[in-house]
């Protein structure tokens, strides 16, 4: 009997640290929600479950459309299923200027990512998206998975030459493709500001 729960723990065990089982994926509220009827493609690509088709549709709907009204406006999106929406709603919002048409004088486009309160989720949810290359290194290490070592190799690359885009961390000794795609959704690279010498 003891031999026989020893070789059931052993197994799971074994299946668990070889990928046969899946691990449940870790619930992180997102720092960030990408406005629905802001986001670029790209921005769409960065939402968990959203590929190339669903992009596509996302896009394709909003401009043959109009604006979405609310995030169960998704549903009416072609491949957009109940369990993907509720998947991506944490993920997303609708800013009430997006969803209104205006007649007035237009407005400078506001970004299409909104800053959510503070929460026990840490100093991440506080900080929104951060520019690469004008963060400090306090809020550098608010960004998941960089602490002090990590900020300041940051900043030294960013000072011999500034980041181009949110791929150019993987310049930085220390972060590999998962520490990238994790920092993803909380990090921007703007204008490259030029040096007088």
């Amino acid at each position: 009997m003891v031999l026989t729960g020893a070789l059931l723990i052993g197994l799971l065990v074994h299946s668990l640290l070889h990928g046969s089982v899946q691990r449940p994926a870790p619930q992180v509220p997102p720092a960030v929600r990408l406005d629905i009827n802001r986001a670029t493609h790209a921005q769409l690509r960065q939402l968990p479950g959203v590929g190339w088709h669903v992009a596509d549709a996302l896009e394709s709907y909003r401009s043959n459309h109009g604006p979405f009204a609310t995030i169960d406006d998704l549903r009416r999106v072609a491949g957009m299923s109940a369990a993907t929406l509720d998947r991506l709603r944490p993920w997303l919002t609708v800013s009430s200027e997006s969803a209104a048409t205006s007649s007035g004088p237009s407005e400078p486009p506001a970004p299409p990512f909104a800053i959510t309160a503070p929460s026990s989720a840490g100093a991440t949810a506080s900080l929104g998206v951060i520019d690469l290359n004008t963060a400090s290194a306090a809020e550098l290490q608010g960004l998941p998975g960089i602490g002090p070592t990590l900020s300041q190799r940051i900043i030294e690359a960013r000072t011999q030459r500034p980041f181009a885009s949110v791929d150019d961390l993987r310049r930085v000794r220390g972060i590999g493709p998962k520490t990238l795609a994790r920092l993803r959704p909380y990090a921007v690279v703007g204008p490259i500001q030029e040096t007088k010498r």
